[in-house]
């Protein structure tokens, strides 16, 4: 049963489900998954309320590859409710939901949703929020953490926002980039990490500023 449910060539259906035999849901949901198959993306919507762990866990994880922007009053209720084990999946699906979005038009609609949430739910969009914003939003957003004395969001912006920082930007404005990363680094691991980029800069503004934490460590 199951070669005939990879070997069907069009959309996965209940009634192509029902003609290939029983106890098919997990495969079913991995090749929708696999085929993005967001036409009948009901089918996995239906299977995330499933009483089988087995079908449930792969109805969330086949989620983000099924899902449109039309979806995305769903996944918000999704994501508010789901247990802690499918948080990332849930999140990944919204994710997937914004992707046609430009990219502040992303961060503008995930955070408006996190404003518009219990307290309780609001920390369940960061993950979110830190992947779609830009190196300005994330210098912003570990700002405001290191405010708060959130040293696990701060971390987070800060490693999203050094992950920013690539080769094809100037050496000069790279080096300013990761002297605002500096002022926000809390652990020798992070300012070892921002010297061996500021090193590889290649300019003499960077070799006096690290020269002058050189002569602290010394």
């Amino acid at each position: 049963a199951e070669k005939c449910l990879k070997s069907y060539p069009g959309k996965v259906t209940d009634a192509v489900i029902e003609a290939c035999g029983e106890n098919l849901t997990v495969e079913a949901l991995n090749i929708m998954a696999s085929r993005k198959d967001n036409a009948n993306s009901n089918l996995v919507f239906n299977a995330l309320k499933s009483q089988d762990k087995a079908v449930k866990a792969a109805a969330y994880k086949a989620l983000p590859e099924v899902v449109r922007l039309q979806n995305l009053d769903a996944l918000y209720a999704i994501l508010e409710n789901c247990e802690t084990t499918y948080e990332s999946d849930a999140q990944r699906a919204v994710l997937s939901a914004v992707a046609d979005m430009d990219r502040a038009k992303q961060f503008e609609t995930v955070m408006a949703r996190r404003a518009a949430v219990a307290k309780d739910k609001q920390n369940k969009y960061w993950p979110i929020a830190l992947i779609v914003a830009d190196n300005q939003k994330l210098l912003a957003l570990a700002r405001d953490f290191a405010a708060q004395k959130n040293t696990d969001l701060q971390d987070k912006a800060l490693s999203a926002y050094m992950k920013t920082i690539t080769k094809d930007i100037p050496g000069a404005q790279r080096l300013l980039m990761l002297r605002n990363a500096m002022e926000l680094s809390r652990t020798d691991a992070q300012r070892n990490a921002i010297l061996a980029a500021v090193g590889k800069t290649n300019t003499f503004l960077g070799v006096i500023y690290a020269g002058k934490y050189m002569d602290n460590a010394a």
